[in-house]
């Protein structure tokens, strides 16, 4: 089954996975804006059940087959060549997993991983908020409570981002194809592989930004497994949550153009 992408400009190429629940529009709207040149390929993937990517059938509904179904979709468009990976939440479990499975993976830039697919099996960090400035919402009240569940920095400028490149995913993606993913304590959530996943040392850098009040997949496991990587850049920003490209957009920004100039060099 093809997964919806999009292709934006020419040169080596770097794949997009969103998180859970999200879809590609999240990916775009925190990275198109990095890029001043076109030297790099950007493909973005809507991941099953999400965005425009129709939903897997029960028997294939697990993050083995969706695995299997990104490496499928990125070989179609980029054949034999070498990419890098980004991805956020689950889709840094994602990026994580193809660095370890796909030698075509030469560089994985994650935001906020999940390492540990069962949401009680992670070390989750304690959430806080800074709120700079009062938000009185004019619509999507009720989403209000998690947009401050989420986000570190409270203040209508990340208030009107999270509208914008967090809820359209919400909103569009198949509900009942998440509940059925992570269906019996999400034993189909996780990867097969997994155990050997948290353990392994990859051959090729790897960026892991974290957030300090990440409730959702905390920074501790992530953090010792960043240090374990012969290559590994980490960095556990403090004031930044699981909503870490909208609480700190210009640390995101700085980290992105090294891993970019990494690429090009």
């Amino acid at each position: 089954m093809p997964l919806h992408t999009q292709t934006i400009g020419t040169g080596f190429p770097v794949v997009f996975l969103h998180g859970l629940g999200l879809d590609m529009a999240s990916m775009q709207a925190w990275y198109e804006p990095l890029f001043s040149h076109d030297q790099i390929q950007r493909i973005y993937l809507d991941l099953p059940g999400m965005g425009a990517s129709p939903a897997v059938p029960i028997d294939q509904a697990n993050s083995d087959t969706i695995l299997h179904l990104i490496y499928q979709t990125i070989h179609q468009r980029v054949g034999q060549q070498d990419y890098a990976v980004v991805g956020h939440s689950y889709g840094g479990y994602l990026a994580l997993a193809l660095a370890y499975r796909d030698p075509a993976v030469k560089h994985a830039f994650t935001t906020c991983l999940a390492i540990t697919a069962v949401t009680g099996e992670r070390s989750l960090a304690a959430h806080y908020t800074i709120q700079e400035a009062a938000i009185t919402p004019a619509t999507n009240t009720q989403q209000l409570a998690d947009y401050q569940r989420t986000n570190v920095i409270l203040n209508p400028q990340t208030w009107q981002a999270y509208q914008a490149q967090i809820l359209p995913g919400l909103n569009r993606c198949d509900r009942s194809f998440i509940h059925l993913l992570q269906r019996q304590n999400s034993r189909f959530y996780r990867l097969s592989f997994e155990n050997h996943l948290r353990t392994a040392r990859l051959s090729q850098p790897i960026t892991l930004l974290l957030g300090r009040a990440d409730n959702q997949v905390g920074f501790q496991e992530q953090l010792t497994f960043g240090q374990r990587q012969p290559q590994g850049t980490v960095s556990v920003l403090a004031r930044a949550g699981h909503n870490l490209p909208i609480d700190q957009p210009a640390l995101l920004a700085a980290y992105f153009q090294q891993f970019i100039t990494s690429l090009l060099h």
